[in-house]
């Protein structure tokens, strides 16, 4: 438990039992535990607490892959926090998993419903920037996810920053491998390292705000190679849009409203 420091002097450090530290500008202290690692370890008034850290590793372990396999976008797309948000959505998906608690299974392509609808930012979310009919879909083989917007008019269906004068639809997909719980290394480790993260990201053609768009919207993206996906991976299907201002004919990326969904698991 903690609270913030008031007052002008502000105290960093620790003093008896009480810690004083900053997080995001604001100053806080908290009471710090006695308990020991070894008692945690050990103790079976501490077993649920074991199995939850266990699994969070897992969870971790899947967060980490999903941010190697968007790097490119995440920069751009993800806000505060991502890394720890993404990781308690997993936890979604470790719940409904097979096996014991503390050991059960990530199994995207069952579970990876939980996922669906992960904002990268909390703060911008991609319905409330983009509200247009759209339509996902990967081929047999899930190597290859097609988004398809039919015409439509921007002032009616973006809500973009006033200096915007183009946007561009973002199609981002990578494999994410189920997780399974080793005993003999005790920890979570990926069914399929090999195909792990792999990734593509297209984009639409720059496309003027304020009007009709000309013509259906058709964004393929395709994991290089065209590998077979095996039924323990799960494709990551992500949609996103960003702003431009176009000026002297180049085209510059702006910094608000620009957002991105994880839209369905394939």
């Amino acid at each position: 438990m903690c609270a913030k420091q008031k007052g002008i002097i502000k105290l960093h450090g620790k003093i008896g039992n009480l810690a004083f530290y900053s997080k995001d500008g604001v100053d806080y202290v908290k009471e710090i535990s006695r308990l020991s690692k070894q008692r945690i370890k050990t103790s079976p008034a501490f077993k649920r607490n074991r199995e939850n850290m266990m699994e969070f590793g897992g969870c971790s372990m899947a967060g980490k892959a999903f941010r190697l396999g968007l790097g490119e976008i995440i920069k751009d797309m993800g806000g505060k926090y991502i890394s720890a948000r993404l990781t308690g959505q997993l936890k979604k998906v470790i719940e409904h998993g097979n096996g014991i608690r503390g050991e059960r299974s990530l199994e995207f392509l069952a579970n990876g419903n939980n996922i669906e609808g992960f904002d990268f930012n909390s703060d911008t979310a991609f319905g409330g920037v983009f509200t247009a009919p759209y339509d996902i879909s990967a081929n047999a083989g899930r190597n290859e996810v097609t988004i398809t917007i039919p015409v439509f008019k921007t002032n009616n269906f973006i809500t973009s920053p006033k200096s915007a004068s183009h946007f561009r639809i973002i199609n981002a997909i990578t494999v994410l491998s189920d997780y399974t719980y080793n005993p003999a290394l005790k920890g979570y480790r990926p069914v399929n390292p090999e195909i792990n993260s792999k990734n593509n990201i297209s984009y639409s053609d720059y496309t003027p705000l304020g009007g009709s768009t000309l013509a259906n919207m058709s964004i393929v993206s395709s994991i290089p190679g065209s590998p077979v996906i095996p039924a323990t991976v799960g494709v990551i299907a992500c949609l996103g849009i960003e702003f431009y201002q176009k000026i002297n004919g180049g085209f510059y990326l702006l910094a608000a409203k620009n957002a991105m969904r994880l839209e369905k698991v394939f």
